[in-house]
């Protein structure tokens, strides 16, 4: 299936916010952040389903070279980004 990715203003400041600490820490480190962001991003989109609900139909997806989690809902034709978030944060925290 053919799935659109909807990214809520949120998630996108979350991870600007994360892209200029990396790149604070070392240039280019930024730009390395939202690679994986938007690779993760293309696995929730490609299949959802995969991965494991935190909390009734939201989903997350764990970065695989940074310590953040992308959470997301699975719709019939699209992906929701709702947050971008630090693995160390509260997971309940994209809900406020």
């Amino acid at each position: 299936m053919n799935r659109s990715l909807v990214v809520r203003r949120r998630a996108e400041v979350q991870a600007a916010v994360a892209r200029d600490w990396y790149d604070d820490q070392l240039e280019g480190l930024g730009d390395q952040f939202l690679d994986e962001l938007e690779a993760a991003m293309v696995r929730a989109r490609d299949n959802p389903l995969h991965y494991q609900r935190t909390h009734l139909e939201i989903r997350r997806v764990l970065l695989r070279r940074f310590p953040y989690s992308l959470f997301f809902v699975a719709e019939d034709d699209r992906v929701v980004v709702l947050a971008v978030l630090r693995q160390s944060e509260n997971p309940a925290k994209w809900r406020t």
